[in-house]
C-alpha cells in the first residue's frame, strides 16, 4: 500500500461512523476494488462495517494496527523505527542518509577521529551523525577547511590551490545540501568545536556571503589575487547579476578582510567564477569513490 492510501484508511477508519468525505483518486479506486462505502453524490459515506473491513485490510496487506497508529505516527521515524508501527520500511518518510556530516582530512594526513588516527585514499570522505560528532573529532585538528561545493570537497586531492593556509591537519567539511548532509549540521559542527575556520566558497557574491555566515571564521581560502583577477576575467557575468541584488549590501558593509579584499576583485570584474575551476581537468571526468582498507595508525601519530 502507498502511504497516501494508508493516511486516506486511517482517517476513515479513525472517525465516528458513518463519515463522508470527497475521496482522492487513490481512494476512490481502493472503494470500487473492494466494494467499499456508498455514493451520495461526490462524496463517499464509509459504514461502521466498512470500516471494520478497511481495519482488516490494513493489518492484513500492511501490518497496521489501526487503533494505535495515526497518519502522524511516522513522522520523524527512520525506516528501523517504522518497522514497529507496519510491515513496510519505507512508509518512513524520513531521508535514509539523514543528520550526516562528511569529513575528510587534507591530502595525505590522517583524519583524527575518537582517538584513532585514520588514513583516508583520495576522492574518500567519511559521515558523521551531525547531532553527535563534535566529541569524536581529535584535538589533532586545530583548523576547520569548510568547502562549499561537494565536487571541490570529493576532488581536493586535485586541487590546484596552496592548502597551507588552512594548517597541516585541517579537518575538512563540506557544507553539505540536501536532505542527508545538510548544510545546518555542518554550521552546527563548526560552532559546537569552536577552531578557526577557513572558508573555501564559489568566488562570487553568493559565496562570499555563505562565508560570512560561519561560525569562526578565520579567513577565505582564494590564489594569488593577480591570478584570481585574471580567471575572473572569463568568468560568469549572468551568474554574478543574478546574485548581485541579495548580496551587494551586506558585502559592501564587510569588514571580514578576505571577504573585503575578494569582493573587491569579484565587483571590479562584475563576474563569478566557481571554485571546481581550480580542480585538476583530468581529475573532472573521475567518478565514484575509491574503494580502500582504512589502516589505524596510532592515535598519537602526526602522519
Amino acid at each position: 500500500m502507498e502511504k497516501s492510501l494508508i493516511d486516506a484508511l486511517l482517517r476513515v477508519v479513525q472517525q465516528p461512523a458513518p463519515v463522508r468525505l470527497r475521496p482522492g483518486k487513490t481512494l476512490a479506486a481502493f472503494a470500487r476494488d473492494y466494494n467499499l462505502g456508498r455514493a451520495r453524490g461526490a462524496q463517499l459515506e464509509f459504514s461502521a462495517a466498512d470500516q471494520q473491513q478497511i481495519r482488516g485490510l490494513l493489518q492484513a496487506r500492511a501490518g497496521i494496527d489501526a487503533d494505535r497508529v495515526t497518519p502522524q505516527s511516522w513522522l520523524g521515524l527512520s525506516r528501523a523505527e517504522s518497522l514497529g508501527l507496519g510491515a513496510d520500511e519505507k512508509l518512513s518518510r524520513a531521508p535514509v542518509r539523514r543528520d550526516r556530516v562528511a569529513v575528510k582530512p587534507l591530502p595525505g594526513r590522517p583524519l583524527h577521529l575518537d582517538g584513532e588516527a585514520l588514513r583516508l585514499p583520495p576522492r574518500c570522505h567519511i559521515e558523521l551523525d551531525g547531532r553527535r560528532c563534535a566529541g569524536l573529532i581529535g584535538p589533532g585538528h586545530e583548523r576547520v577547511l569548510l568547502i562549499e561545493n561537494w565536487e571541490a570537497f570529493d576532488a581536493l586531492d586535485a586541487l590546484r590551490l596552496d592548502l597551507s593556509a588552512a594548517g597541516a591537519d585541517a579537518l575538512v567539511v563540506w557544507r553539505g545540501g540536501g536532505e542527508g548532509c545538510r548544510s545546518d549540521h555542518a554550521l552546527a559542527l563548526l560552532a559546537a568545536l569552536g577552531r578557526p575556520v577557513l572558508a573555501f566558497v564559489d568566488y562570487d557574491p553568493a559565496g562570499l556571503l555563505i562565508a560570512l555566515t560561519l561560525p569562526h571564521l578565520a579567513g577565505v581560502l582564494a590564489p594569488p589575487g593577480a591570478e584570481l583577477a585574471e580567471r575572473l576575467r572569463g568568468g560568469l557575468r549572468e551568474r554574478y547579476l543574478e546574485q548581485l541584488p541579495q548580496c551587494a549590501a551586506t558585502l559592501d558593509a564587510a569588514v571580514q578582510p578576505d571577504v573585503a579584499r575578494l569582493w573587491r576583485l569579484i565587483r571590479s570584474a562584475g563576474r563569478a567564477l566557481p571554485q571546481e575551476a581550480f580542480i585538476e581537468p583530468e581529475h573532472t571526468a573521475q567518478a565514484g569513490t575509491a574503494q580502500a582498507s582504512f589502516p589505524r595508525l596510532p592515535a598519537s601519530s602526526d602522519g
